[in-house]
């Protein structure tokens, strides 16, 4: 009725920073800098409508004809006047202020003589303070549309101590050309406040370090490498302060026809029945239906602590070819993440086994809140039944994958002096699990696309390559480069894994081509054709957003850009 929901966003960005350096004497120096920035973002929107208005249209005894012309008729397709338009419609600005001052110190330089050569150092200190501050305009009130919000703002502090040493352990014996060991610590104390709610957390203090091995055996072996690392990473604004409200789509397992009601019967319908849907016989999903979740920020938030491995190799041909494999794991515990409702709504409905009895005083089955139609309209904290869910440390990621590259440099004779370079790298996601919350199941998502709900960047295909070729002839380079994503299964299908697999997609290649002309050193234009060949993205259901995932496929098609480069 309002029309199209859209958001127009303007970003200003100020920023100053200011640095000295110098020396202590031959062999150490010395670095400081200062940083002060400021950015606003204002996001206009249009399509939101007052819920509260649209109530009292509905509530009027004559349809609202006495609060805007010819009033409001919910039922088949009425035309509705622009005045009742106008008074139930909301166009907003929302704006965000965040705020930064950052200093650093250090000094860097050879500490001492070792038999396989100097030992280089670095000791640091960093002060990092963060303020934010969100509006959300008429979205803190009762809004259709965009998300509800509320107001939000507070401020982080770090202060940070730092090392890093280069160590050179072994070089030119029987066993190792060289063999080099870096390490590194950090010291980090953190802060939150938030200034709307006047809650201060207390003092935390965390470490994070690596280690980092370089081996060398001949010239003729390739070299390994391997590394160890603790990273940490602080919970950011929304995570602290932020108030929300979420409402992704989500499968009902009650609709008639799906695998769980054909598999239980009548277990299944009364289940449904005693979570809320009253005519079990003639239920069905309404389509496109969304689900509440209310998010509460909390500043008693720890960092996410990650465990990080990787070992690889790396050899270089004589031909110019060098290739590197790299596996990596990486495990991050204490994360957080917000609680996705489709698993609290597969849980109550024994899809992981945990609910056998298909009880209805399963907590996850009280969780769930449904309306009169039947379908879930929001799903409770199952820990304790309240309607808000505030953010927590819980749960863990893991993944693992291995990562292949490879460049190869040469000018064939048949080029008459010109060169041709190609790159690979291709990706091998081996696992990505995960568990958000204690009560809920751990899933793995390797192989799958994401859908409405789940958010930008939830899809994880098992394998992508980019592969880059440039041919240079004097003047010109022209460049192809294709881009390789694999097919993936919806991510419902770990999910809900009592049904028949929903529609996932299949393998995509991009094709992208361009031609420079260099001028000298210092200028370069460039026409540019991405998507030659003009590739569709994928469209499935339920998908995260107009039909596909634009976070992942290309859902422009065919362009042509021009571009210069000038350098002074």
């Amino acid at each position: 009725m309002g029309g199209l929901r859209s958001s127009i966003q303007d970003n200003t960005v100020i920023q100053y920073m200011m640095g000295f350096s110098g020396d202590i004497g031959a062999d150490w120096t010395w670095d400081a800098y200062a940083m002060e920035g400021k950015t606003t973002i204002s996001t206009a929107q249009t399509g939101n409508l007052n819920t509260q208005r649209i109530q009292e249209l509905l509530e009027a005894p004559d349809g609202g004809a006495s609060r805007c012309e010819g009033g409001y008729n919910p039922f088949g397709r009425q035309t509705v006047s622009q005045a009742c338009i106008d008074y139930v419609s909301i166009d907003n600005t929302t704006v965000n202020e965040l705020n930064q001052r950052i200093w650093q110190a250090y000094v860097s330089g050879d500490a001492f003589e070792l038999p396989a050569g100097m030992l280089s150092t670095v000791f640091g200190i960093e002060s990092r303070k963060f303020e934010y501050d969100f509006n959300p305009g008429a979205l803190s009130g009762p809004v259709s549309g965009l998300n509800a919000a509320a107001p939000a703002g507070g401020n982080n502090n770090f202060f940070d101590i730092f090392a890093e040493a280069f160590i050179p352990v072994l070089e030119g014996v029987a066993f190792a050309d060289s063999l080099d060991l870096s390490l590194g610590f950090r010291i980090s104390e953190s802060e939150f406040e938030d200034t709307v709610k006047n809650i201060k957390s207390k003092k935390d203090r965390n470490n994070a370090f690596k280690a980092e091995l370089s081996w060398v055996v001949t010239s003729d072996l390739p070299r390994i490498r391997t590394s160890f690392q603790k990273a940490v990473r602080a919970p950011n604004f929304g995570e602290l302060f932020n108030q929300s409200l979420s409402a992704p789509q989500y499968f009902d397992p009650c609709s008639v026809g799906t695998d769980f009601r054909n598999i239980t019967g009548a277990a299944g319908a009364a289940l449904c029945q005693a979570t809320g849907v009253n005519n079990t016989n003639v239920y069905v999903q309404s389509p496109g239906s969304q689900t509440r979740t209310d998010l509460t920020g909390n500043t008693e938030l720890g960092p996410e602590k990650a465990n990080t491995f990787t070992l690889g190799a790396v050899q270089t041909f004589d031909s110019g070819l060098v290739i590197a494999v790299d596996y990596y794991n990486i495990d991050i515990k204490d994360a957080i993440i917000s609680p996705n409702p489709q698993l609290v709504i597969a849980d109550c409905y024994n899809y992981y086994g945990n609910n056998p009895n298909l009880s209805a005083d399963y907590a996850p089955c009280r969780a769930l809140v449904r309306g009169g139609g039947g379908d879930v309209t929001q799903v409770n904290n199952p820990v304790t039944q309240e309607g808000t869910t505030p953010t927590i440390n819980g749960g863990y990621i893991k993944t693992s994958g291995i990562d292949v590259q490879a460049a190869w440099s040469f000018e064939p004779a048949w080029l008459q002096g010109n060169r041709l370079k190609m790159d690979l790298y291709v990706n091998h996601l081996l696992e990505y699990e995960t568990q958000q919350r204690d009560y809920l199941p751990a899933v793995k998502y390797e192989g799958t696309v994401g859908y409405f709900g789940a958010g930008l960047g939830e899809s994880f295909p098992e394998w992508k390559a980019n592969l880059n070729t440039r041919l240079t002839l004097g003047d010109f380079d022209i460049a192809l480069r294709g881009r390789y994503i694999h097919g993936m299964d919806n991510r419902l299908t770990p999910e809900f894994p009592l049904e028949t697999s929903p529609q996932g997609v299949g393998s995509v290649t991009y094709w992208d081509s361009s031609v420079t002309y260099n001028i000298g050193t210092n200028y370069s234009f460039r026409l540019g054709l991405n998507n030659m060949f003009d590739k569709a993205p994928p469209v499935y259901s339920p998908n995260v957003q107009s039909g596909t995932d634009p976070s992942l496929y290309d859902v422009v098609g065919r362009r042509y850009t021009l571009s210069a480069n000038i350098k002074f």
